[in-house]
């Protein structure tokens, strides 16, 4: 056993830095499920290492396998023939056998589910194991350039935060990321702008001293967009995770139920998005994919990627390019874009108000011929695997005065306590 962290959960070994074990348990996996007349078959990193490397992928942290049959008859016999069950997922299940991890699929998205009607097979040390069918398509439909090998050590995730006198905010970020976080190969950028005197500097900086995180650092305060644009730009790895200083990480498959959201190597991203309407002062507000938790496809992102993706803007109706949206007698427009109808005439000289990432979104909505897909965020993700508090960066000066901001922050508070505790 190694000791336990992020990406070893259960203190479970690497495959590949244990060649011996990993076989023997892949290969009674396999028995087991023969003896039970269950299909089997190799999937995801385990698939891809198999296929391209002849063997497991470095740094991987688990075996991946797929079933079809009758999981509950699987799950008995392996626990029957000393497999520890650690933990059941929506569409997967951890097993534990001799410090390795098993990742048992059992369920596919429709997208994958056609490479499952047939099957391919190959070879390993002498034995035959499935794989999905046609591979190669397959494999491009999961990693955009699979046949290329990854550095030893390269994380998979870029998780980026922007922060500005973070306080217990940003403290309960990191700490809840670094603590709850689990099954995924990441790094932390944290962009920060705070007074070279603020006690977050002194924070942050000793996380990078653990070799937490990688601290950028900014003398001129930055705004959210404009950190984020810096963040993305030098990001390095496949996937990036933009994180609002003022959430908080409630469960460890976070990120891994985002990337479930992917169905092919054209999408984008995952995202909630966020309906544009028109306010009570008849303020218009454009709609935007909110970025306070956002997966994205880092080399696609890349294709049309824009110095104002994630900046913010006040425009004037009459000016608003897609002011087509918005209805002027105030009816529902009919689309998935102005959800919150007016009964009040709605003039030509009222402000459209653009929020982080509207830039970002019109591109993806609009400009772009349906060639990017973002991808809804899971029924009940907020509250039971992040969770937002809200607004209080910019209102951390208003910490114990504002109705709203003061009990917000008090949560933050507790909640940091309680974490430290180990709860």
């Amino acid at each position: 056993m190694v000791e336990k962290d992020r990406w070893h959960p259960y203190g479970n070994i690497n495959p590949c830095d244990s060649v011996k074990i990993a076989d023997r348990v892949l290969n009674e996996y396999f028995d087991i499920a023969r003896d039970l007349n269950i299909k089997a078959f190799l999937v995801y990193g385990t698939c891809l290492g198999f296929v391209r490397d002849g063997g497991y992928i470095q740094d991987d942290n688990d075996l991946d396998v797929g079933m079809l049959g009758d999981f509950d008859k699987l799950k008995k016999e392996l626990i029957k023939r000393g497999f520890s069950h650690k933990r059941d997922y929506n569409h997967n299940s951890h097993f534990l056998k001799d410090g390795i991890l098993l990742d048992v699929h059992f369920d596919f998205h429709k997208v994958f589910r056609k490479y499952l009607h047939r099957f391919e097979t190959i070879a390993y040390k002498g034995n035959r194991f499935k794989v999905p069918f046609p591979i190669t398509i397959y494999l491009e439909d999961l990693y955009d350039d699979w046949r290329k090998r990854k550095p030893k050590g390269m994380k998979e995730y870029s998780i980026l935060i922007v922060s500005y006198k973070g306080n217990e905010v940003i403290e309960l970020c990191l700490e809840s990321t670094l603590k709850r976080t689990k099954g995924t190969n990441y790094k932390i950028n944290v962009l920060d702008s705070s007074p070279s005197d603020h006690p977050d500097k002194a924070y942050l900086r000793d996380h990078e001293a653990k070799g937490n995180i990688k601290l950028l650092e900014s003398e001129k305060k930055l705004s959210h967009g404009e950190g984020l644009a810096r963040l993305i730009k030098e990001c390095d790895t496949d996937w990036a995770v933009l994180l609002d200083s003022d959430c908080e990480i409630l469960k460890g498959d976070w990120i891994t139920v985002l990337k479930g959201e992917i169905q092919s190597n054209q999408d984008l991203g995952v995202s909630r998005f966020r309906h544009g309407g028109i306010a009570k002062d008849l303020h218009c507000i454009a709609p935007v994919f909110w970025p306070a938790t956002m997966l994205l496809n880092v080399k696609l992102y890349r294709n049309f990627e824009g110095e104002d993706d994630w900046s913010q803007r006040n425009e004037i109706l009459r000016n608003y390019k897609y002011r087509h949206i918005y209805d002027k007698k105030g009816y529902y427009h009919g689309g998935y874009i102005v959800t919150k109808p007016h009964n009040r005439e709605l003039r030509d000289d009222a402000v459209v108000w653009r929020d982080t990432s509207w830039r970002f979104t019109e591109k993806v909505l609009f400009e772009t011929d349906g060639k990017y897909k973002i991808r809804p965020m899971p029924q009940q993700y907020w509250d039971t695997k992040v969770r937002h508090y809200g607004g209080l960066t910019r209102n951390h000066w208003r910490r114990e005065s504002h109705p709203m901001v003061k009990p917000r922050w008090d949560a933050i508070c507790k909640n940091l306590a309680e974490l430290r505790k180990g709860k």
